[in-house]
């Protein structure tokens, strides 16, 4: 049941608002030391050692480039610009060339903005 506001009328009193089915009380908090957290979301088992961190896909993708000897194909491909792996050929460019590349580099080698942008991004990201 809804009351209207009305001015001058005294407020309702203080407590349970109309319908409340309460009145039990709160079950007790747990007392003792509290579990980690990863002991919480069931990482990690007591006596064991934590699990290390999971990469980032990001760094999954510049070790896969790396381990093809620094060539920027995989590179390129991860960005779909794969395209583009004849002229970094062309030119010589390496993987760890890449971050070394400006935005008037990339477009002197004939990349659009947006491959520019992605390429940049790429970079920025620490995806090289």
């Amino acid at each position: 049941e809804e009351v209207a506001a009305v001015p001058g009328a005294p407020l309702p009193p203080p407590g349970p608002p109309p319908g409340y089915a309460g009145g039990r009380a709160a079950p007790p908090l747990p007392t003792g030391p509290l579990p980690s957290s990863a002991q919480r979301v069931g990482m990690a088992t007591p006596g064991q050692p934590p699990l290390p961190p999971m990469p980032h896909p990001s760094q999954i993708k510049a070790a896969a480039a790396a381990e093809k000897g620094g060539n920027p194909r995989a590179f390129l491909a991860s960005l779909e610009l794969a395209a583009y792996a004849p002229v970094f050929d062309r030119e010589r460019i390496t993987l760890a060339d890449i971050s070394l590349l400006t935005e008037p580099d990339l477009e002197r080698l004939g990349l659009p903005l947006g491959p520019r942008r992605r390429v940049l991004a790429a970079v920025a990201g620490g995806d090289v």
